[in-house]
């Protein structure tokens, strides 16, 4: 698998490093691709990008959100913060996934 994808918008294709995506939020048949050079819009599904993403990358963690595992700042009980100040909402039925990601990867 490429560390790479690309993404049209505007009528350009927008070459994406795996590693320069923060999280991608859903929004119904399209998604917004939060990385640290921007926001890239594609019209493919949660579904769609959860299957085509590497899972030892990337995690889902609300039925909106994916976000890159090695982003990870902080942990809560109800969100994951990638920074300071940019936290994400955890789903409940998403937790269980999270809760065991976690811990296999703790001291």
């Amino acid at each position: 698998m490429n560390d790479f994808f690309f993404i049209r918008q505007s009528g350009k294709l927008h070459r994406v490093a795996l590693g320069d995506v923060l999280f991608i939020e859903g929004l119904r048949n399209y998604c917004r691709i939060h990385t640290k050079n921007g926001i890239l819009v594609t019209l493919k599904t949660m579904k769609e990008l959860e299957s085509w993403l590497p899972a030892k990358d990337f995690i889902r963690i609300h039925k909106s959100y994916i976000i890159a595992i090695n982003k990870i700042f902080q942990v809560t009980k109800s969100e994951v913060c990638l920074n300071k100040s940019q936290c994400i909402p955890v789903g409940e039925t998403f937790r269980p996934k999270l809760k065991s990601f976690i811990s296999g990867n703790m001291l």
